[in-house]
């Protein structure tokens, strides 16, 4: 699984998403166009610490790359439970 922090410039204000990856689309050129994640939130980055995050409802949230500032990616791996049982 990948975690995503990713940084957004929209407008006059910046907003931090975190979410789980769940794929990307390529412009026509080739280039990364937009990210789409799942389980996203978001929390405004204009007073630190930032104001409890808002979880954002729907099944995916797209990000346009060209605002995105920044991203953090946290790698995680997800294993089965030794002896769990399976439905």
């Amino acid at each position: 699984m990948v975690w995503i922090d990713a940084l957004v410039g929209t407008g006059k204000e910046v907003v931090i998403y975190s979410a789980v990856f769940d794929h990307f689309f390529l412009s026509r050129d080739g280039g990364l166009d937009s990210l789409c994640l799942r389980e996203a939130s978001r929390a405004p980055l204009q007073t630190y610490p930032p104001p409890e995050r808002i979880e954002i409802p729907g099944e995916a949230l797209v990000l346009k790359y060209g605002e995105i500032r920044n991203l953090n990616l946290a790698f995680y791996s997800l294993q089965d439970e030794a002896g769990a049982d399976a439905d």
